[in-house]
């Protein structure tokens, strides 16, 4: 801790100003600061000379365990860099104490496994340099017994941080003078001017200390060196070399974005120069990315033009577009926030994941609200499984908008909900209520009730994880005010006000009291919610008072229902709407039907399907006519036993006799019972005998079979059950079973619309669909839907045939994604040689399905060589997953 709230605000401001708040993020450098700032009230003036002084103060540092040496701390660090020099440019991970002797005697140990190079101290070469002679090997020693390092195990030591190591070999070099060629050498740049990743902070930190760097060394790792910790430090000149080379490898394509760069650090005079110009010629994405990041992170005003500029540009993609949307806010006057309200109306092609909409609505609420322009621009997602800048916009518009702005805000978008349904949107309006009931307004509460008294909105689709505000806030008399409005306001008025939870049963006596007050209109949808709360009465006085309410009563034709006994006569209409509806037929009626319906089809055998209809009675118009089982409709059990016997038979002579024809209902968007029940009533018959009598089955013929098949694989399912399906496969005699699935083999070829992957009489272990399967797998004509699903079911039943079929595609024009993800189950190893040869992970589809447990060891090897430690790869398997998910 540094001290009270005062000096810890003192000391943080110090921090930023000295630009060293990138040092909080490592404890050791942390700890470093504050010690520094409680001993001299002062910090560093820049990273370098926090830095130096970290160095300097764990050189000198003493313990009980580390004494204070003979040196001056001079001569230590300047031994501190001839050690880190070893270390990072020869190898030497750590340096052993004891003498050459005692490595060979540890040779066999953990200390020189896995790749570890250990030198003794009395290998340390001791030559004389500039600023260094007569070094001897306890010099040596006694640096090495500093805090400066730390125990690496077998009596070695190492650098207690690998940034303290950079920085000490960086000053190496700067004090030898080593610079030019000798310098590409020293860094591992001699093949491609490219320096290895181990190297690179050394490269900033030379930057950082005024080296002569050559501009090629920078040219080419102009990237990497945007994430090192000296480039803050690099001179004006530097910036704007590193400027320019960052901005030309953008347009070659060589140089994409980086999200974890400095870009603070490129500040320079000449920056708003040069992003102008390289804003006259966007060559790409990636040029535009730059210009945006560079102008928000330095404050670049002078390219507010520029930036609008490239957020109007159709052709760039709309997350680039987005990203100078927020470089403009950032660095555009408030007043010319209202510059972007055109780019509130793009159309699916320029925006359609809504992130520029959401960018332009962040910038346009920080300055004077025009509410017009808001209201128009708010709508549901257009991709609503996308979660991005706009979903998370829903979620704290409620908090950004003025507080005079809630209501007409949450009128106008509830008038554009009903456009599509998301979750996102329904929990932005919960959060507007949540705003307006907080500011503890009776008056609010009243137009929060008229706002919702026709909206068909729950509870838990508004306040999906918590309770709504008057429930958590409760205060009965603006909670009273808002069910009067809303009951008041419209004939649906009950349905917000039991739905959202406005009201419990402890409130009936308020309302039986305000019923009589309230206007007739207000009478109906108060019965509504009496009626409903009255069901779960708080207590006996309560009780006693729903069953005193008599007839003068505007709540007594809700409440009369508790009261006593009461024919069916006299039950209000909403609860006893069968007897009053039109379409209802009493039972007789009803059976007298079922037995014209047999009677019809036993002079005319085409008519059977009508006796089917008939048995579901009032049940003709809903799914219960599409059941698959002809015993479970309502009239059957009326229906003596010779007679169901009679039905069962003449059904079977129907599909005996009877060709369906499919193509007349296959492709319907709605029909007619006439339109489809004339087939359907066969399969439900098979259906029905499968279950019940599998005997009969065998009286169905084989050219019966054959026409029914199709049907029996088209026709849609509406109970929720497939598994009436697999019970007449199993049932039927074999030539039944083989055109069945002959037909549904059929079906798979013809129908690229048909989905196969699930089907319940889909048999894999079958050798012939297995074949289809694959062939739609390779045929490069198919659409890639089509071929991912045949490959994932190759995946899944003939592991080997799909492992085939992915080594064929994947090097064919059209690749489906199946084929890698084939890869990257079942054979890891082919798919991670590829990218270990071409130096970069690909494609991203593979990498939450690539089966590491089969990867060899010499493939992990290379990987961890490329850079992947397992917390890495984890969460670069997440993003995989993650962007798999969003596609």
């Amino acid at each position: 801790m540094i001290g009270g709230p005062a000096e810890t605000e003192l000391f943080l401001a110090a921090v930023e100003r000295a630009r060293l708040t990138r040092l909080l993020a490592y404890p050791l450098q942390a700890k470093i600061l504050i010690q520094q700032w409680r001993q001299a009230d002062e910090l560093p003036t820049n990273r370098a000379g926090a830095m130096d002084h970290a160095v300097g103060r764990m050189l000198t540092e003493g313990s009980n365990e580390r004494p204070i040496g003979t040196l001056d701390i001079h001569r230590r660090q300047v031994i501190s860099e001839r050690l880190a020099a070893l270390s990072l440019f020869c190898g030497m991970s750590a340096f052993l104490l004891g003498s050459a002797d005692s490595l060979h005697a540890a040779s066999n140990s953990s200390l020189n496994n896995g790749g570890t190079s250990t030198l003794p101290v009395d290998a340390v070469p001791l030559q004389d340099e500039p600023a260094l002679s007569q070094v001897t090997v306890n010099d040596i020693r006694e640096v090495l017994n500093t805090a400066l390092f730390t125990t690496a195990g077998q009596g070695a030591v190492s650098f207690v941080h690998q940034s303290y190591a950079e920085f000490l070999a960086a000053s190496y070099l700067v004090r030898r003078g080593v610079t030019g060629q000798r310098l590409v050498s020293i860094l591992g740049a001699d093949v491609n001017g490219l320096v290895p990743g181990p190297m690179i902070e050394v490269l900033g930190w030379l930057s950082a200390l005024g080296a002569p760097v050559p501009d090629d060394l920078v040219a080419h790792n102009v990237q990497q060196l945007l994430s090192t910790a000296g480039l803050e430090l690099v001179g004006e000149h530097v910036r704007e070399r590193v400027v320019d080379e960052l901005l030309r490898g953008a347009a070659a394509g060589t140089i994409t974005e980086e999200w974890r760069a400095n870009t603070p650090a490129l500040s320079h005079p000449a920056l708003a120069t040069q992003l102008h110009e390289a804003s006259r010629h966007v060559m790409n994405d990636q040029v535009a990315f730059w210009i945006c990041r560079l102008a928000r992170d330095c404050a670049v005003i002078e390219a507010a033009d520029d930036l609008l500029e490239i957020a109007s540009t159709s052709s760039l993609n709309a997350t680039i577009r987005a990203e100078a949307v927020r470089a403009f806010a950032a660095v555009a006057p408030r007043d010319d926030m209202s510059k972007l309200q055109p780019l509130l109306n793009l159309d699916t092609a320029e925006d359609p994941d809504d992130e520029v909409l959401a960018a332009v609505l962040r910038a346009i609420l920080t300055a004077p609200v025009d509410i017009t322009s808001i209201c128009r621009s708010l709508r549901p997602r257009r991709t609503p499984n996308f979660f991005g800048g706009y979903a998370r916009l829903l979620g704290e518009l409620p908090s950004l908008l003025p507080e005079n702005y809630v209501l007409p805000v949450l009128t106008d978008i509830l008038q554009r909900r009903p456009e599509l349904d998301d979750l996102a949107f329904d929990r932005m309006i919960g959060g507007l209520l949540q705003r307006a009931w907080s500011m503890n307004d009776p008056e609010v509460c009243q137009d929060i009730g008229a706002v919702l008294s026709n909206e068909l909105l729950s509870a838990h689709q508004l306040f999906p994880d918590k309770v709504p505000p008057w429930l958590e806030d409760d205060n009965p008399q603006r909670r009273y005010a808002m069910v009067a409005s809303a009951l008041k306001s419209g004939s649906k008025g009950y349905y917000p006000v039991l739905e959202m939870r406005m009201v419990t049963p402890a409130d009936l006596g308020w309302l039986l009291d305000w019923i009589c007050t309230a206007p007739l209109e207000a009478h109906e949808p108060t019965r509504v919610v009496l009626h409903r709360l009255a069901w779960n009465v708080p207590d006996a006085a309560t009780a006693e008072r729903v069953l005193e309410i008599d007839k003068t009563h505007p709540a007594f034709p809700a409440l009369s229902v508790y009261q006593g006994q009461q024919p069916i006569s006299e039950r209000p209409a909403w609860q006893n709407h069968l007897i009053d509806d039109e379409e209802y037929i009493d039972a007789a009626s009803l059976e007298s039907q079922l037995h014209n319906a047999l009677a019809r089809s036993c002079d005319d055998i085409t008519l059977w399907w009508t006796v089917v209809i008939a048995l579901a009675g009032n049940q003709q118009l809903t799914e219960g006519c599409f059941g698959w089982d002809l015993t479970s409709r309502p009239l059957w059990a009326t229906v003596p036993q010779e007679k169901q016997e009679d039905i069962l038979r003449l059904g079977v002579d129907y599909v005996n006799t009877r060709h369906p024809e499919p193509h007349r209902w296959n492709d319907l968007a709605s029909f007619t019972l006439e339109d489809v029940m004339p087939d359907w009533s066969g399969a439900i018959l098979f259906t029905t005998l499968a279950a019940h009598r599998p005997d009969m089955l065998s009286d169905v013929t084989p050219s019966a079979w054959s026409s029914w098949s199709p049907v029996l694989v088209r026709m849609p399912n509406f109970v929720g059950d497939e598994d009436w399906r697999i019970w007449i496969r199993d049932a039927v005699p074999p030539t039944g079973r083989d055109t069945i699935d002959e037909a549904l083999r059929e079906r798979i070829r013809q129908d690229d619309d048909f989905s196969f992957a699930r089907h319940p009489l889909a048999d894999f272990s079958d050798i012939r669909l297995i074949d289809i399967v694959s062939h739609l797998a390779r045929d490069s004509v198919r659409s890639q839907d089509r071929r991912n699903e045949a490959i994932e079911v190759l995946i899944s039943h003939a592991p080997q045939i799909a492992l085939n079929v992915a080594r064929e595609t994947v090097t064919s024009e059209t690749v489906p994604s199946a084929a890698f993800t084939t890869l990257a189950r079942l054979a890891p190893d082919e798919l991670v040689s590829e990218w270990i040869e071409q130096g970069q992970l690909g494609p991203i589809e593979c990498l939450a399905a690539l089966d590491t447990a089969g990867l060899s060891d010499d493939s992990l090897l290379a990987l961890s060589r490329m850079g992947l430690t397992p917390s890495k790869w984890t969460r670069v398997v997440d993003y995989a997953a993650d962007a798999s998910v969003a596609m």
